[in-house]
């Protein structure tokens, strides 16, 4: 179970979406961990964290980390950060992030900006 940023970013490490990603926490490449979301991926009823990892040729990359119904750890990247769904007024930094203070305000920017929902058929971001 992972309680802290550091168990997430060492998970991530071992499990992110794609190798290049995995590549880039190795090599200490810029991290910026969001906090919690509840839902993660807009469409659905998962709770979990967003980590932005930067390569070093400077591409982004927004990872979602959640527990599905069989309380097993997914990963996907996400097109979008739905800052509408961040819920990171906890004292906790897995849940807050490394700068909440601008999350919040991303949130209440976000509150009329929604990214897509997932479709249902390809469990992925619709547009």
């Amino acid at each position: 179970m992972i309680r802290t940023r550091g168990q997430l970013i060492n998970w991530l490490e071992k499990h992110a979406p794609r190798p290049c990603i995995r590549r880039a926490i190795r090599e200490g490449q810029p991290i910026e961990h969001f906090g919690g979301f509840n839902p993660v991926r807009p469409g659905k009823i998962s709770p979990g964290w967003i980590t932005q990892v930067i390569s070093r040729f400077g591409k982004t990359w927004n990872v979602g980390v959640w527990y599905n119904d069989r309380s097993q750890l997914i990963t996907d990247v996400l097109k979008c950060v739905p800052w509408e769904n961040w819920v990171g007024n906890k004292p906790n930094n897995l849940y807050s992030g490394d700068n909440p203070i601008r999350y919040e305000t991303l949130q209440r920017l976000h509150k009329t900006q929604r990214c897509p929902s997932v479709n249902p058929k390809t469990n992925r971001e619709k547009g």
